[in-house]
């Protein structure tokens, strides 16, 4: 399902910076791992089909199908070492369902799944994935637990809770650019919510118990140590429908494809550029939504999506996850372009949409996605290769820091491309706000 990009042979390999992984940590032993060599596993699980009135009930109310005998995940122990990879235990040697993806892989302006290739990103200015070089070269470290830590925070090492796990010094960031994203939380919080972790993959729990115990609190927790806790919020957004439906994508047959939902997004703030945009996107009627995003739902109308997650138990099979985001994605891409040809008028040039950082949880497992549309409508979503798992205590540190760089993009990238380039306000509403349509 997952192809790999091709690189150039006329490209030259980059300095990777200072946040780039060294690669003599990778294994303790040397070498590199099975999954090394032939590229990692691939994402996706072949499963039992749900039937279409089980999947409408599932876009109708949000629900999660849950199969109850499948076998949990086992608690892997916590590496002692950076790993090469962070596999998940259930999606090495599986596919995604071809019914429920076939209808996507037909759609108008087409799709393709691309594993993530952060040296051909660096390396090409012209990528579809370019803008978002630095945040993917930052992921990658905190993703093998490098630098997940400010230097601030040594003394946590002593800790008997976390000192085994984090006895060695790779976690810690000797420089300040781990603290420039937010704090790290207490190891108590960093306890409680690995335990939590552990508690709902034991029992099995259902996707709302994994949102109420883990997935919530961890991405509230974030936020509240983020930098940008004063210009992003958290919100739910399970009952958040794609809405105009027009927005979904459609088969190459003009039939619409079902509508998908997720479960957690980081969006804007309303700021004074945002709330004029609002004012003029709902008296001028210039777009086909009262909306800045590819859903009316009420709370999220006036802040722009930033960031959107969606949540599987444990014992879920990950391609539903996929399609779902897969779907969203599509409608995000939908909606802003509406909003920036509106923003920009007949005849005038419009800017390439800038692309989407959203995330998948699977039981304790993150995964992190890039999406892209080119002008032809065709969808790219990009896999992230390496995953992050709260069910150890550098894990959660590292998913904190990953969020934080997440909410970090979306303040210093995606709020000034979506104030310059998809606010419908007039010339001299620019020049007050100092905006440049991009």
């Amino acid at each position: 399902m997952w192809r790999r990009e091709t690189r150039s042979s006329k490209q030259t390999p980059l300095n990777p910076g200072a946040y780039r992984y060294d690669a003599t940590l990778r294994n303790p032993n040397g070498g590199r791992s099975a999954q090394d060599e032939d590229g990692g596993p691939v994402y996706g699980g072949a499963q039992q089909e749900l039937d279409d009135q089980e999947r409408l009930a599932q876009s109708e109310g949000g629900g999660t199908a849950l199969d109850p005998d499948r076998t949990p995940r086992s608690i892997p122990q916590a590496p002692s070492m950076p790993p090469s990879k962070t596999p998940s235990s259930r999606s090495s040697n599986r596919s995604e369902s071809p019914d429920k993806m076939a209808g996507l892989r037909n759609n108008k302006g087409g799709l393709d799944y691309v594993m993530i290739d952060i040296d051909e990103i660096l390396a090409n200015e012209e990528h579809a994935l370019h803008e978002l070089a630095d945040v993917l070269d930052r992921l990658e470290a905190f993703s093998r637990g490098v630098g997940v830590i400010p230097p601030d925070m040594l003394e946590v090492r002593q800790d008997p809770r976390v000192h085994r796990e984090l006895r060695y010094d790779y976690p810690f960031d000797p420089s300040t650019q781990r603290a420039a994203l937010g704090q790290a939380p207490d190891i108590s919080n960093v306890v409680r919510l690995s335990t939590s972790t552990e508690v709902c993959q034991v029992e099995q729990e259902p996707e709302p118990a994994w949102n109420c115990a883990v997935h919530w609190p961890l991405a509230q927790l974030a936020l509240d140590l983020s930098i940008h806790t004063d210009n992003v919020l958290l919100k739910n957004i399970t009952v958040a429908r794609i809405q105009p439906t027009e927005l979904a994508p459609k088969r190459i047959s003009g039939a619409k494809l079902q509508s998908r939902m997720v479960d957690l997004a980081y969006v804007l703030k309303p700021s004074v550029a945002t709330a004029a945009g609002f004012a003029n996107l709902n008296v001028r009627g210039n777009a086909p939504s009262e909306s800045f995003n590819q859903s009316c739902l009420n709370t999220i109308i006036d802040k722009p999506l930033a960031f959107s997650i969606e949540t599987k138990a444990s014992n879920v099979a990950g391609d539903q996850g996929l399609l779902q985001i897969t779907i969203w994605a599509h409608a995000q891409f939908a909606r802003l372009r509406q909003l920036v040809n509106a923003a920009h008028g007949e005849g005038q040039p419009v800017p390439r949409l800038l692309a989407l950082l959203l995330a998948i949880v699977n039981g304790a497992t993150w995964t992190f996605f890039a999406a892209s549309q080119d002008k032809h409508g065709k969808l790219t979503l990009w896999r992230y290769r390496n995953e992050i798992s709260t069910n150890s205590k550098i894990g959660v540190y590292q998913a904190v820091a990953a969020l934080q760089l997440m909410l970090n993009w979306a303040q210093t990238i995606f709020r000034p491309w979506f104030e310059a380039s998809a606010l419908p306000l007039t010339p001299a509403q620019r020049t007050v706000f100092g905006l440049r349509r991009a």
